[in-house]
């Protein structure tokens, strides 16, 4: 059985009214298997996805479409531990959206 969490397609009609992802570099907080993700990262011009849960790192790299591969990066850690930007520049967007 297949559960749907937003079967009316509610949560990324909310997130491109309330912010404009394009062109921007982003830094998504809690990713988990990149569920959020990939409702803006078509518009985005990187993204760096991050969630502590290795597990779920996983899935998310597995099930990341190859088109996004070159501008989507996930890694596991908490943003205890992160670095910051990968490539040192900063980011246009900061979110998170099930993290707490």
């Amino acid at each position: 059985m297949v559960i749907r969490l937003d079967p009316d397609g509610i949560e990324p009609a909310l997130m491109h009214k309330l912010v404009d992802f394009s062109g921007k570099s982003v830094l998504e907080i809690g990713c988990g298997e990149g569920r959020v993700t990939w409702l803006y990262a078509g518009k985005a011009n990187r993204v760096t996805a991050i969630d502590p849960d290795e597990e779920d790192i996983e899935i998310a790299l597995k099930d990341r479409p190859h088109h996004l591969a070159e501008k989507v990066n996930f890694i596991a850690t908490g943003i205890e531990e992160f670095d910051g930007p990968l490539d040192g520049d900063a980011y246009d967007i900061v979110f998170f959206t099930r993290s707490l």
